[in-house]
């Protein structure tokens, strides 16, 4: 038999000349680690019985595509089906956490959804599946981790569920996607770090309640064209902005007390800015190397630092 399999846990496999699909039988509850890894199967059938699957279980299985998993299925170890060809991605209904790497590099599928009963989305469980337009992420998400789905060029659209509470820094590092981010009014502080190196997404949208853009939070998404800024807001962090080189306007609220260092540094298409009443001091390189700005309304109530305006068509 090509399967080995002891105390009701497959813990090796055999590959067979021609065989391409299995069936591990009922009564199995585990998979050991790393017990299919670049395996040549196409489908493999699960119990009703099974548990769990351990780290690096499937990974490397490139002519994978169909592996539903059955309700019983309590915990996906790291990597367990990582660069693999899957279809579909189905999570059953008792697994809350994704690890590190679980999906990761599957490039089978071009829809996803993720449902709410997964609380936390771990580092890099998304990354590099080329072929995912759509994502779907449902009420009850509350996590994304460090690289979460860098490297996605495809995706087109990503609404954050208002559950959402914390997004790890890079999440879409590196990536040609979403172009379109949504962010609910739950989220009080835009997470630092965000959408930095980001190289696809070119709308922003923050929903009234945001109050706080953390420190280099869109950073070098040099793609970025429009972003809407909600009344609520009234902290921006260091570098927020820095390197967005297609950002043509933005539109500050009134409430926001001063612009950091080099927030909208070498934003080298915008072409004028208002600065609120509120607005006490303009931090140093602030709007440096924005090549294009010519007009910034409100400049003369403000404290001016360093170089705030060094290589713009502004003159103090």
């Amino acid at each position: 038999m090509a399967l080995e399999i002891k105390d009701n846990v497959v813990t090796g496999y055999t590959h067979e000349p021609g065989m391409d699909e299995i069936t591990i039988p009922d009564g199995v509850t585990e998979i050991a680690p790393r017990v299919f890894f670049g395996s040549k199967l196409y489908k493999v059938n699960f119990p009703n019985t099974l548990k769990k699957i351990g780290d690096s279980a499937f990974e490397f299985s490139r002519n994978l595509q169909y592996a539903h998993l059955p309700d019983s299925v309590e915990d996906l170890g790291e990597r367990c089906f990582a660069v693999t060809m899957l279809k579909e991605v189905n999570i059953p209904a008792k697994v809350t956490v994704l690890k590190n790497g679980v999906f990761d590099g599957c490039m089978g599928y071009g829809s996803l959804t993720v449902p709410g009963h997964v609380k936390e989305i771990g580092p890099m469980v998304f990354s590099a599946n080329r072929a995912v337009r759509t994502v779907v992420l449902e009420e009850g998400i509350e996590k994304l981790g460090r690289r979460a789905f860098n490297g996605n060029p495809e995706l087109e659209e990503l609404v954050f569920p208002r559950s959402i509470k914390e997004v790890d820094s890079y999440a879409f590092d590196g990536s040609g996607a979403p172009k379109k981010v949504v962010i609910p009014g739950t989220v009080k502080k835009i997470w630092k770090e965000f959408l930095c190196g980001n190289m696809g997404v070119r709308e922003v949208v923050l929903e009234e309640g945001v109050e706080e853009i953390d420190v280099r939070a869109f950073a070098y998404c040099s793609k970025l064209e429009k972003i809407t800024i909600p009344s609520t807001l009234k902290k921006i962090g260091f570098r927020a902005f820095s390197g967005c080189t297609g950002l043509k306007e933005i539109v500050l609220p009134e409430g926001i007390e001063e612009i950091p260092d080099y927030a909208f540094y070498a934003c080298r298409s915008l072409k004028e800015i208002g600065l609120p009443k509120s607005v006490k001091k303009v931090g140093s390189n602030a709007f440096c190397f924005c090549d294009e700005l010519e007009t910034v309304r409100g400049i003369e109530r403000a404290e001016i630092g360093a170089l705030a305006f060094d290589g713009t068509k502004v003159r103090i």
